[in-house]
């Protein structure tokens, strides 16, 4: 019933999410309230057949961008995979709740809200099809 539950959850996730989806990474399509403000270095999701990985997770600054770059296996045929991103605890998920395909965008566009507390945020990355993993991000003061 649990994985029931799980599966349902998922869909319901993904078919919320991919409305919210930005536009491609131009660098006039930030999410808005934070335009121009992004750190040099994105976080990376990389993902294959058999791995799924968050690399580079750094701190993040309020009323600044998160970018997260998607980064597929070559030829592992997952470009078009959804990968959905949403925050484990209600606080987080005012504004962790995204989702991307990397041949829609390379990147996942997250303005981090000016009100957000400093503190560690947790959140999971699902990429339909390959698995999911449950990192955190930190954000500053």
């Amino acid at each position: 019933m649990q994985r029931l539950n799980f599966l349902l959850t998922i869909v319901l996730l993904a078919t919320g999410c991919a409305a919210q989806q930005t536009e491609p990474s131009d660098p006039g399509n930030e999410p808005e309230g934070c335009e121009g403000n992004y750190p040099a270095n994105p976080s990376w999701i990389k993902y294959g057949k058999s791995e799924l990985s968050v690399k580079e997770t750094q701190s993040v600054q309020r009323k600044k961008v998160w970018r997260i770059h998607l980064q597929p296996t070559p030829n592992s045929g997952l470009d078009d995979a959804l990968v959905i991103i949403t925050g484990k605890t209600p606080d987080a998920l005012t504004w962790i709740n995204k989702s991307g395909k990397k041949s829609d965008d390379p990147y996942i566009w997250i303005c981090v809200p000016d009100e957000t507390s400093p503190g560690d945020y947790y959140f999971s990355v699902t990429v339909v099809g390959v698995g999911t993993i449950d990192p955190r991000v930190t954000v500053e003061e």
